[in-house]
C-alpha cells in the first residue's frame, strides 16, 4: 500500500499546483468591466448630445467630440457599427485582455470614415488605464478606462499624459 502514502513534500507540491492552477483559472475566467471611448475633432456638431468639454482640445485646438463609448469586458470579444453619414461611420471589434501587471493586451480592428479620412486599421497594443492612444494626431484617439464619463477619462489622460 506504499502507491497511497504520500510524503510531506509530495503533499505540498500537489497542493502548490492545485491552487496555481485555480487562481490562473478565476483570472482567466474573471471578467473585468472597462469603457473603450474613442474622440474626433471631424465629428458632427449635434453627434454627442452631451459634449464637447470645449476645455479639452488637440494640438490644432479643435475639441475632442466623443464619438462613441462602449462597455468592454476583458477576455470577451465586442464590437460595435454607428453609422453616422460620414460624420463619422465608425466600425470597430476587438478584445481586450488584463495582464499580470494592470496593464492590458488590446486587440482592436478600426474601421473609421470621416469626411477627412477613411482609416482601417488592426492593433495590437499593450495599454494602462487612460493612456490615449492617437489614431491620427490631429483628428481622432481613443482611450481604454474604468471611467463611464468619457470626457471625465480624457481629461484624467490628457493630465497624466506628457505636453507635446
Amino acid at each position: 500500500m506504499r502507491f497511497l502514502r504520500l510524503t510531506l513534500r509530495e503533499l505540498f507540491l500537489m497542493l502548490t499546483c492545485a491552487a496555481l492552477g485555480c487562481v490562473i483559472a478565476i483570472d482567466r475566467l474573471h471578467s473585468e468591466k472597462l469603457y473603450l471611448h474613442v474622440y474626433g475633432t471631424a465629428v458632427k456638431k449635434d453627434h454627442d448630445p452631451y459634449g464637447p468639454d470645449r476645455n479639452l482640445t488637440n494640438i490644432s485646438r479643435d475639441p475632442w467630440v466623443r464619438i462613441a463609448s462602449v462597455d468592454v469586458h476583458t477576455n470577451r470579444p465586442f464590437g460595435f457599427v454607428t453609422p453616422n453619414n460620414r460624420w463619422p461611420y465608425i466600425e470597430i471589434r476587438g478584445i481586450v485582455r488584463r495582464n499580470w501587471d494592470r496593464k492590458y493586451n488590446v486587440q482592436v480592428d478600426f474601421n473609421l470614415d470621416d469626411h477627412n479620412l477613411t482609416y482601417f486599421c488592426d492593433e495590437k497594443r499593450v495599454l494602462g488605464l487612460d493612456e490615449i492612444v492617437y489614431i491620427d494626431q490631429y483628428y481622432d484617439c481613443y482611450l481604454l478606462s474604468n471611467n463611464s464619463d468619457p470626457y471625465a477619462a480624457l481629461k484624467s489622460a490628457l493630465n497624466e499624459s506628457p505636453k507635446n
